[in-house]
């Protein structure tokens, strides 16, 4: 058992020391997602657990939202507690001893079932325990950090599965699958869906009569049942939260299949990996040759019968099928097209391969025959024989990989096929652990070489100017505000470094924020927002009281600035660091304010951001009469190079005369005023969609490329009489200028209308993640208070005391009606069906206790003797 635990954990850590990630060098574990999401979330586990409130909303995801589906998705892993003791920036170094963990508890727990049932004995029970740890699937997803307990728990959930139904242990299965949909629900759903399959196989294994086969499947059903009513205070918040964020998005049903099924077999070879395969692979399904030879063989051997083997060659073909078929993808997903990470559930695929072997070379059945070996070479050849002949159609298998995969197949080939003598088996099974050990390590080393990885200065740098940042903010102010980030490390700076940024990513974001950042001009996706191109109007409607930006006083290596920083000219330097400025908005309206009947007939206008923000100024000042706060001006000279010419310039698509050349825009204008002035770019500009690069004064605009719909970048400000250029260079056939319009903001109009919004908003005398109290004076000429908190069905919303209904307006924003006057505001938040939850778990637990209390009492009697 202690080597089932140490095989897979020091291979893996033997590979991170060669690797020189950090506490062993200068780089780190992190990439992917693990380095742009995880590892924020992690910070914020930390905060939460001193914050409690902090687990069901936060003002950091985004503008505001519910987090008890993101905390129940990445963070109710018990492992995660090993992070407290790495402070600060050393949590890189805390993940990378996590993820050791992680492989050795995956050995552990499957060498543990397989001692349970009495499949191995000896060094075999390593030996397979280390082909389950180190599977294709926990090596490629080991930057998933928060799906590996999924391959940790699985086996302990089987081995519980099958003790219930052979009447031990009553009920272990129901609070070990209980314990797994709550820590995480994603992967929990997929290993239900296996356990079905699992039980069917089982009980065919046993020989048992139709009445007993029935009398256990009503076990199952009632016990699995058990296990969600125990999970319930998570699962059912969690399904809530579900429906307006993943579920929000719908996904087209096909029939089709989405590779060619013998395709497969590259990736049950050494190496077969890379980062393309990462976005948008296959499968990875590799569990070494022993596990794959011993699931061959399984089939054609006849200690089983052929009821069991039919059994289990259903159930294998449909997991094969669902690898590639539409309809089965889309459902072990959870009904949603994985986006990156193909096939997240092949672990239960690795699993059933790795048991079926161990259960085929039960203790003395570790041989096979001839002809046995003889069919498993055939098959073995045949798929190294296809790979070699397909190996240029692979970019992520080559010829070493594939002459390595030969070796070691015909090494492990060979060793099952000896007979020893009684004396010779020990040495045998040891040859035989070894080999299997070099080749799981060889395919650890192979996998992983050609992903690249963050350096330890590149997480460092910009995350320790964000903790300073962070507490020069909270010395400067306790109140309730949101602060523009000028530069970040990633989207998630604010949940963890304590900010309200109004920047996320997290696949549990609610479908309308992202609809919201893109109709303001802001950048949006299907599960990120990031507010980084502001305008002065934006930022006061959204209490952005504070920006943070980068000085010319830069790190090595230097922060990621976002944009271009000219609405700073308005507002005011409160405080600064070694590499940052800090500047406060005097114009930044408050959480809620008074505002007319207009806003509650916003069009949802996309692509026309400067339009957005002008009506919503005049919505919520109540302008009977629409008053004009941004102007459309003109370029006055535009220069083409190597580029045709058109009469307009948005919308206007631009080919190049000499296809060997770039070509180029090259545009100017000269402000007749100091006002700020913006300019819009068109998703056809974004960086995903074409090679243009926009520049401004001669130097590469600051703007995230990421954006599907139009943006607003700030190009001029306090620049009266300047020469201002902006230009275009391109290196495809042609580029479209997209929305590409200028707009003159009339400062004096927009902050004299911000102004009026201050004087009619909420002051804050009391606020939490879930609980904000206030006062606010409504005047005569309006009765709706709207706020900028996303709207959820979770806030409650009293006024003098007296609850009121709340509404949703420019369809994602949280609004009530008020009557004109002084009152006193009091907003609480509660998770959707937490009560409910709560209760049901309750329920269910006094029931287990109940059914238990002559377990109980025996236990007492113990203790007592």
């Amino acid at each position: 058992m202690i080597l089932s635990f140490m095989c897979p954990a020091a291979i893996m850590l033997g590979y991170f020391i060669y690797r020189h990630m950090a506490p062993f060098g200068s780089q780190t574990i992190l990439t992917v997602d693990l380095g742009e999401q995880y590892i924020d979330f992690f910070r914020y586990f930390k905060h939460i657990l001193l914050h409690p409130s902090g687990f069901f909303y936060s003002f950091s995801k985004a503008i505001g939202g519910g987090m008890f589906g993101d905390v129940a998705y990445y963070l109710l892993s018990p492992f995660n507690l090993v992070l407290l003791l790495f402070p600060g920036n050393s949590i890189v170094s805390g993940i990378l001893w996590l993820t050791v963990l992680k492989y050795g508890l995956a050995g552990l727990a499957f060498g543990y079932l397989l001692k349970k049932r009495n499949l191995q004995t000896g060094v075999m029970v390593p030996a397979f325990a280390t082909s389950y740890a180190l599977m294709a699937w926990f090596v490629a997803n080991q930057l998933n950090l928060l799906w590996l307990d999924a391959a940790i728990f699985l086996p302990l959930i089987a081995l519980t599965l099958m003790n219930m139904l052979e009447g031990k242990n009553r009920f272990a299965y129901s609070l070990m699958l209980a314990l797994m949909m709550v820590i995480n629900y994603y992967m929990g759903y997929m290993i239900c869906i296996f356990l079905v399959l699992f039980f069917c196989w089982f009980e065919t294994s046993r020989h048992i009569s139709r009445q007993q086969l029935f009398k256990d499947g009503w076990l199952f059903i009632k016990r699995s049942l058990l296990a969600a009513a125990i999970g319930a205070i998570i699962l059912l918040p969690t399904a809530y939260s579900l429906l307006n964020s993943k579920g929000a998005y719908t996904q087209a049903m096909t029939t089709k299949f989405q590779f060619f099924l013998p395709k497969i077999m590259s990736k049950m070879v050494l190496g077969a990996y890379s980062f393309n395969q990462m976005s948008w692979g296959l499968p990875n399904i590799f569990v070494g040759s022993l596990a794959l030879f011993g699931t061959i063989v399984y089939f054609l051997t006849s200690r089983f019968s052929w009821r069991q083997r039919i059994v289990a060659l259903a159930i294998s073909a449909f997991l094969v099928v669902s690898m590639t078929f539409d309809p089965l993808v889309l459902f072990w997903h959870a009904f949603q097209f994985p986006v990156w990470y193909p096939c997240r559930f092949s672990f239960v695929i690795s699993f059933w391969m790795v048991f079926l072997a161990a259960v085929t070379f039960k203790n003395e059945h570790l041989t096979i025959t001839w002809w046995q070996a003889g069919i498993v070479a055939l098959l073995f050849g045949g798929m190294i024989t296809y790979n070699f002949v397909n190996i240029k159609k692979f970019g992520y298998v080559n010829a070493t990989e594939l002459y390595l995969s030969l070796a070691f197949g015909i090494v492990i080939l060979l060793l099952l096929f000896i007979q020893p003598a009684d004396r010779f088996i020990h040495l045998r099974n040891v040859l035989l652990f070894c080999a299997v050990l070099g080749e799981m390590g060889t395919n650890v080393v192979l996998s992983l070489g050609s992903i690249t990885y963050l350096s330890k200065s590149d997480y460092d740098v910009p995350a320790t100017q964000l903790a300073v940042d962070s507490r020069q903010l909270h010395q400067l102010d306790d109140g309730f505000y949101r602060v523009s980030e000028l530069y970040n490390r990633d989207r998630n700076d604010g949940i963890a470094f304590n900010m309200h940024t109004g920047s996320y990513f997290s696949s549990a974001l609610e479908k309308a924020i992202p609809d919201f950042y893109g109709k303001i001009g802001d950048l949006d996706g299907d599960n990120n927002v990031s507010y980084s191109n502001g305008t002065v109007v934006s930022d006061g409607l959204l209490n952005m009281k504070y920006a943070i930006a980068p000085t010319t006083n830069q790190t090595t290596p230097p922060l990621n600035q976002l944009t271009e920083i000219n609405n700073l000219t308005l507002y005011d330097r409160v405080d600064s660091t070694a590499h940052t400025a800090i500047f406060r908005n005097p114009y930044a309206a408050g959480i809620a304010y008074a505002a007319g009947d207009k806003i509650k007939h916003m069009p949802a206008m996309y692509d026309n951001p400067i339009a957005y923000q002008n009506e919503w100024l005049n919505a919520v000042l109540g302008n009977k009469k629409q008053r004009s706060y941004f102007k459309v001006a003109d370029f006055n000279g535009v220069q083409y190079t190597n580029s045709t010419g058109g009469n307009t310039l948005t919308n206007q698509i631009f080919s190049k005369k000499n296809q060997a050349n770039d070509g180029k825009i090259a545009l100017t204008f000269v402000p007749d005023s100091n006002d700020i002035y913006y300019l819009t770019l068109g998703a056809a500009l974004a960086s995903q969609n074409n090679n243009a690069t926009v520049s401004l004064n001669g130097q590469p605009l600051y703007q995230d490329g990421s954006f599907r719909h139009t943006v607003i970048a700030n190009v001029a400000s306090e620049n009266k009489h300047q020469r201002v250029s902006v230009s275009i260079d391109y290196t495809q056939p042609s580029v479209q200028l997209q929305n590409f319009v200028l707009y003159r903001m009339n400062n004096h109009a927009v902050t004299q209308g911000l102004k009026d919004v201050q004087r009619h908003s909420l002051h804050v005398t009391r606020f939490s993640s879930r609980k904000i109290i206030g006062t606010i004076t409504v005047p005569r000429d309006k009765h709706i208070v709207t706020t900028t908190i996303p709207y959820s069905k979770g806030w409650h919303v009293r006024v003098d005391g007296r609850r009121v209904k709340t509404f949703k307006v420019q369809q994602a924003l949280m609004a009530f009606n008020v009557q004109p006057g002084k009152h006193t505001i009091k907003m609480t938040y509660t998770p959707p069906f937490f009560y409910v939850g709560l209760l049901v778990s309750l329920l269910a637990i006094a029931w287990v206790g109940y059914q238990l209390r002559d377990s109980f009492e025996d236990l007492k009697r113990r203790m007592r003797k």
